[in-house]
């Protein structure tokens, strides 16, 4: 993906908004909307790092045309951090023991 492209994105995956971004970041909504309408709008390096910044990432990641970004790692980020501690605790025991359990089949 594009800068345009992984920025939308991480927006939508955050839930954030142009005024919130904008506001974080120290830019106008203005550019963040430029930014955000043309793939040829990219942000010099102290605007990308304000934006990387506010968006909780690192500039090489937000501009990476091979951007690691997925909405799946994404949501399941936002769906984990969401759940009590004790659930937390039960989905990982879990994820250890699908796992231990693909392991034991590969090998």
């Amino acid at each position: 993906m594009k800068f345009h492209e992984n920025l939308r994105f991480l927006m939508d995956a955050k839930g954030i908004q142009i005024k919130e971004l904008a506001s974080k970041a120290g830019i106008s909504e203005n550019t963040v909307k430029t930014y955000l309408r043309s793939a040829s709008a990219e942000p010099k390096l102290s605007k990308a790092i304000a934006i990387a910044k506010a968006l909780d990432t690192t500039v090489e990641d937000l501009c990476d045309e091979n951007s690691k970004y997925s909405y799946d790692n994404l949501h399941f980020t936002s769906v984990f951090s969401a759940l009590s501690e004790n659930d937390k605790k039960s989905v990982l025991v879990l994820m250890k023991e699908m796992t231990r359990h693909y392991a034991q089949k590969q090998g």
